[in-house]
């Protein structure tokens, strides 16, 4: 009895082991917004246009003669990708799991929206005999043209969601002013994907050209739907974090940050295959602690 009366007395009054802290919790949320660019050219050639749409009325069309770039003339463009200044916006939440005085590091994860476009111009210009002049005064002869300029346009475009995760390692994360970097990938497929198809004539008569009187005008367009395409993005996050307040508690959880991103980007157009390339992401955002 008096063995079972001792040890029910060490059992009632041993101490609760203290809780253990939360291993991976979330610390912080932020949006953003800014651009991105490719380092290649954005031009498509009329083949590929004609595999993206190839019910098109207007790119079966006879365009010989026609030569490529935006009325220049004489350029030839490989077909390449890229988001051309192309928006970008994100939202993220951020789970720190290896917090220290002076470093933290945590899971960045979210969503991010982002376009592509590729773009192409044609155009032919032909002349044909429309008036002769005779000076009154001196009875030199003027020949006047009717001059017809003709241009094929054509536009592809995709707005892409993706999923965006990056592992980032911030410096100081308590001061006022700090610096983070990592690593982050992204992985999504488009909203929407559609074509833009546009022929333009106009007629103008010669030494008529600067007052915009044009005696004839044709103008048809076409637009299509195109397959969804999927893109992969591996990226290298490195921002400035800047906090908003030294005193007040409220102001000292809103953050502003700058970041960059280089990137290279692999994106699969079903109708014309896997395109990669180099380019550059740059956003700005706002980030609140919790």
């Amino acid at each position: 009895m008096g063995i079972t009366t001792v040890f029910g007395q060490n059992n009632t009054g041993a101490q609760q082991p203290p809780a253990k802290e939360k291993k991976i919790k979330v610390t912080d949320a932020s949006i953003m917004g800014g651009f991105m660019n490719m380092e290649a050219s954005v031009y498509g050639s009329l083949t590929d246009f004609q595999l993206l749409n190839p019910q098109s009325l207007i790119l079966n069309e006879n365009m010989d003669g026609y030569s490529s770039g935006y009325g220049y003339g004489g350029y030839t463009y490989d077909f390449r990708l890229g988001a051309l200044n192309s928006g970008l916006f994100g939202a993220n939440l951020g789970l720190s799991f290896k917090e220290k005085p002076k470093s933290l590091t945590q899971i960045r994860v979210g969503v991010a929206v982002s376009g592509t476009s590729v773009s192409n111009f044609i155009s032919r210009t032909d002349r044909s005999p429309y008036d002769t002049l005779t000076s009154s005064q001196t009875g030199q002869t003027i020949y006047q043209d009717s001059i017809t300029y003709h241009s094929y346009s054509m536009e592809y475009r995709a707005r892409q969601l993706k999923l965006d995760v990056s592992l980032i390692y911030r410096m100081y994360p308590s001061a006022r002013w700090s610096m983070y970097g990592g690593i982050g990938l992204q992985a999504g497929t488009s909203l929407s994907a559609y074509s833009d198809i546009n022929y333009n004539e106009y007629v103008v008569i010669e030494g008529q050209e600067s007052n915009g009187s044009y005696d004839a005008s044709v103008r048809r367009s076409e637009r299509f739907k195109n397959k969804n395409v999927q893109e992969f993005v591996a990226y290298i996050p490195v921002g400035v974090d800047f906090r908003l307040g030294k005193r007040k508690e409220f102001l000292k959880q809103i953050h502003l940050f700058t970041e960059i991103r280089p990137y290279v980007s692999v994106l699969n157009i079903p109708e014309l295959g896997s395109f990669s390339g180099l380019g550059m992401q740059q956003v700005l955002g706002l980030r609140v602690t919790i």
